[in-house]
């Protein structure tokens, strides 16, 4: 089963390759500093996940580590300020649920389980950024953006994360049970999960390639 994870692994690297090389491809030639913050974003992750890649470790943190305090908390940060601070031009809505994140992660790792994504602040995680992506698609739809949604950036990463993260919540919630006795199961949601997470870095890619640069 080691090569079915190095496979899995490959896949989702490959796809923020894709990703990461689009928004540096496109990079000159956006207007706005959120869609720069984004490139930005998908270049850092597809050098974070190219790095432990071929690292079990970075210094003395461990992978399990590291993406449980910083690789998955800048990811919902990030995916905050997107929707909070971006579109719905709502500082304190951003400052709320990162708060509210930092806290249950926090207190989490006060009974941290080695080895397994924190799932309390995961889901809470997935809860928050939930409510954000159902506001941001009502914001669509009651406007005449939904009528150029192939032009729309915010379209396609929200579709994007709710494949990415909504469609993949399960996996995370129900990992550690899934592992100890159902392990057939767990390579089912896993699959799931790789394949959703590539699509999502496609459309991430499709939003520079697709989307108006003033979108």
């Amino acid at each position: 089963m080691d090569n079915y994870f190095k496979i899995c692994q490959t896949v989702i690297v490959g796809a923020e390759f894709i990703a990461a090389l689009t928004a540096v491809l496109y990079f000159s030639k956006l207007k706005k500093v959120a869609w720069k913050v984004f490139a930005i974003y998908l270049i850092y992750i597809f050098f974070q996940e190219l790095y432990f890649y071929f690292n079990e470790s970075l210094f003395s943190i461990s992978k399990t580590q590291f993406f449980n305090y910083v690789g998955i908390p800048i990811d919902f940060i990030f995916l905050y300020w997107i929707f909070a601070f971006h579109s719905f031009l709502n500082k304190k809505l951003f400052l709320l649920f990162s708060s509210i994140y930092i806290v249950s992660l926090f207190f989490e790792s006060l009974s941290e389980l080695e080895g397994v994504v924190n799932s309390f602040s995961y889901t809470l995680g997935i809860v928050l950024l939930s409510f954000l992506l159902i506001q941001e698609f009502l914001k669509q739809i009651r406007s005449d953006e939904i009528l150029y949604f192939k032009e729309n950036k915010m379209f396609y990463i929200t579709l994007g994360v709710i494949l990415g993260y909504i469609g993949t919540v399960s996996f995370f919630t129900f990992n550690e049970v899934l592992s100890k006795n159902y392990s057939q199961v767990r390579y089912v949601l896993h699959s799931f999960f790789i394949g959703m997470n590539t699509i999502m870095y496609l459309l991430f890619a499709a939003s520079f390639i697709w989307g108006k640069r003033q979108s």
